[in-house]
């Protein structure tokens, strides 16, 4: 009962990054963009580390990029759930965007899902943050209705989400940069 509402917020923060993901993947074509400099593409970034076998950097880039996300989701709660839908929703479209790419330079769709899906649990962190940015709206609005004011359940629920979220974000790096690279 305790954590029901993070539940339920969690689930629909999956649900806005999936369906930008698949709208991405299935109706949206993007027009293709000369000279684009890779030095703005983290994945390139975390890819070129790894092959210079700078792993320490690569594993810091991608705790990093992945935090950020998370923490935009966490405080977009403040915005009304605003700021964490928008993020929830840009990196589902990036992530197919990243699929599709991959897709068009040769690799079948199988071939990537098993490829990147068991060493892909950052997303986990990535929803869960999403459904706290959305607990955290939801709470505004019941304080701004004065129907509630911030409980120590509120502050408990999101503290250890918080932890919990870091951990599935600095494992998730963990994995990437020193298993996933040399598979």
């Amino acid at each position: 009962m305790k954590y029901r509402y993070l539940t339920i917020f969690t689930l629909i923060s999956i649900a806005f990054w999936l369906i930008s993901f698949l709208f991405r993947i299935f109706i949206v074509k993007l027009p293709e963009i000369e000279n684009i400099s890779d030095n703005q593409n983290v994945t390139y970034d975390a890819v070129n580390l790894l092959y210079n076998n700078d792993k320490f950097s690569a594993f810091i880039l991608i705790l990093k990029t992945n935090l950020k996300a998370c923490v935009l989701n966490i405080s977009g709660g403040a915005m009304f759930g605003i700021g964490t839908i928008i993020n929830l929703i840009y990196n589902g479209f990036m992530m197919a965007d990243t699929f599709l790419l991959i897709y068009e330079s040769g690799t079948g769709f199988s071939v990537i899902f098993k490829r990147t899906i068991p060493h892909s649990f950052e997303l986990i962190g990535l929803w869960l943050s999403g459904g706290m940015g959305l607990y955290i709206a939801y709470n505004i609005l019941l304080l701004m209705k004065g129907k509630q004011s911030f409980t120590r359940q509120f502050y408990n629920v999101i503290g250890i989400g918080c932890v919990v979220t870091f951990i599935i974000i600095l494992s998730a790096a963990y994995v990437e940069t020193y298993i996933s690279s040399t598979l």
